[in-house]
């Protein structure tokens, strides 16, 4: 007669040796993405005030257009023709920024900083046309 040894029953989970090298490679995969992700966050925001101030900053020639008035923007002026523009924005202007009711320009240079200490970047503001140029 020959004994028979019962199986002991399988368990079915993950062991915690498993879970915590799961949790750690998960953890490693999150340290690496996240700063990375949000540098391209911070990028893509910046992109999107600066589209928004151009085409704002192009869309003045109609504007004064379809006024018929003349159009005069000095610095608190343009920062109050887009307030959803970050607080930390500093604009100059050399000369306020003049629009015929014709829709003219009599073109400038807009100076805008981005950070408080940080490099200026200038944009010509062409007469006549008021097209923006970096």
């Amino acid at each position: 007669m020959r004994l028979r040894r019962q199986a002991l029953p399988r368990s079915r989970g993950f062991t915690l040796l498993e879970l915590l090298v799961v949790l750690t490679i998960a953890a490693l995969s999150i340290g690496f993405v996240l700063p990375a992700a949000s540098r391209w966050i911070a990028a893509v925001q910046e992109r999107g005030w600066r589209d928004d101030l151009r085409a704002a900053l192009q869309g003045l020639p109609v504007a004064a257009f379809r006024q018929g008035a003349v159009l005069e923007l000095d610095a608190p002026a343009l920062r109050a023709l887009l307030p959803d523009l970050p607080a930390e924005l500093e604009f100059s202007l050399e000369q306020p920024l003049r629009y015929s009711a014709m829709g003219v320009a009599s073109g400038g240079r807009l100076s805008v900083r981005s950070k408080p200490g940080g490099r200026a970047e200038v944009w010509q503001i062409e007469a006549v046309t008021g097209r923006v140029l970096p």
